[in-house]
This record gives structure tokens, C-alpha cells and sequence, in this order.
């Protein structure tokens, strides 16, 4: 028999709050200002690994050579940026607090880390009041596409994988829950429907709002 959902772990970029397009220019300024010229298409394969295989693979990708300061600086960039331009989706403050009144548990798995987390929840305002945990990215060895921030999520509601679901912007997302023994709703704001299906997300949906018809 299936093992009834208990626990529902967000991603946060691309899902809670609509930051993607403002953190790709963020860090293709910030590689700029060491020299290097990315571009818009090369984030590609790198959406929802955190900042460093990101910034390092951009930056490898067009030539250049990585460097532990440009995270500092494309941090600085995207707290700047925030201030005037990051916000929540619509629905995202009510799917949390619908989801808490359904007797769900919830958590928060972001690659980013733990600057990042803190900018969007104050920035896009997000309501944690009810969100048990927050994993970062540098609280585990691996980032995504690895299991570990899933695992240690799962662990941390005290709930076994079968019991859990992500909810997923990226493809990394994707590989990460299901790598983990979770199920996956996948978000199309970063890629179509086409390429979330390619690998095989459980649902595929629109709006974060549609969560809500899924874990009734």
C-alpha cells in the first residue's frame, strides 16, 4: 500500500519566491566584474545547484578561472537587487499556511545558501512561522543533483522518504527528490513542461497554488 504524504519540502527559488531571472543577472554581472562574459543560456545546466558549481561552471564554460570571492559579490549583487525587486508568488504564503492547517509537516531544501535563504524570506516576505526546517546548501557535502539536502530534510521531519514530496523548479530538483526516495511536483517557472517531463517529476504543474489540489 502507499505510504500516505506527511511532509512537503520546498524548494525556495523558483517556487516560494519568483527569484531566478534576478539571480541569473546577478551572477552574470558579478562574473563580468572578473572578467568573464557568461550568458543567460549557459545556467542551463546548473539551475538549483547553489552558487559555487554555478558561478564555477559559468565561469570555466567562457574561459575563465572561478574564484571563492566572485559568491560574495554576486551575493552583494543579489541583496541590492532584492530589495526593490525580489517578491513571493502569489499563492506562496497561502499554500505554506494551507498546507500547515492540513496537518502537513514542512520544510525548506535550498541549494542556495544560508544569505540567500535569509534575503528571500525577508525580501519576498515569506512566512515561515509554520516551516519546521530550513536546510541550506552548506549544510550538506553534496548539492543537488545529490540526495543529501532531501536526506537530511526527511531526517530532520523525523518522516521516512516515502512519506515526504518535494516541490521543484529544476531539473537538479528533480534528480535530487527522487534520487532521495521522495516523490516530486515540478513547477514550470524555470523549464517547460516539455523538459520537466523528460524526467519524470509526479506532477507537473503551473502555479504553486495547484500544490493545494494535490495534497488535499
Amino acid at each position: 500500500m502507499e505510504q500516505k504524504i506527511k511532509g512537503v519540502l520546498f524548494d525556495m527559488d523558483g517556487v516560494l519566491v519568483n527569484s531566478e531571472p534576478m539571480g541569473k543577472r546577478a551572477f552574470l554581472q558579478a562574473i563580468k566584474d572578473f572578467g568573464v562574459i557568461g550568458h543567460m543560456e549557459d545556467f542551463y545546466d546548473f539551475v538549483g545547484g547553489g552558487a559555487e558549481p554555478v558561478l564555477r561552471g559559468i565561469m570555466e564554460k567562457n574561459g575563465g578561472t572561478f574564484v571563492p570571492e566572485v559568491i560574495t559579490h554576486a551575493y552583494d549583487i543579489y541583496e541590492k537587487m532584492a530589495k526593490t525587486e525580489l517578491h513571493a508568488f502569489a499563492a506562496s504564503n497561502k499554500v505554506i499556511n494551507t498546507l500547515y492547517e492540513r496537518q502537513y509537516l514542512l520544510g525548506i531544501c535550498s541549494s542556495g545558501n544560508w544569505r540567500r535563504i535569509n534575503t528571500n524570506i525577508s525580501y519576498g516576505r515569506i512566512d515561515t512561522a509554520h516551516v519546521k526546517t530550513i536546510v541550506s546548501g552548506e549544510d550538506v557535502a553534496r548539492k543537488k543533483p545529490f540526495p543529501d539536502i532531501y536526506q537530511k530534510g526527511v531526517r530532520l521531519l523525523s518522516l521516512d522518504p516515502k512519506e515526504c514530496i518535494a516541490v521543484e523548479d529544476a531539473i537538479n530538483g528533480i534528480k535530487a527528490a527522487h534520487a532521495a526516495g521522495m516523490k516530486c511536483i515540478a513547477i514550470t517557472s524555470s523549464f517547460s513542461y516539455d523538459e520537466l517531463r523528460e524526467h519524470n517529476p509526479d506532477y507537473i504543474i503551473n502555479d504553486i497554488e495547484e500544490v493545494l489540489e494535490i495534497l488535499k
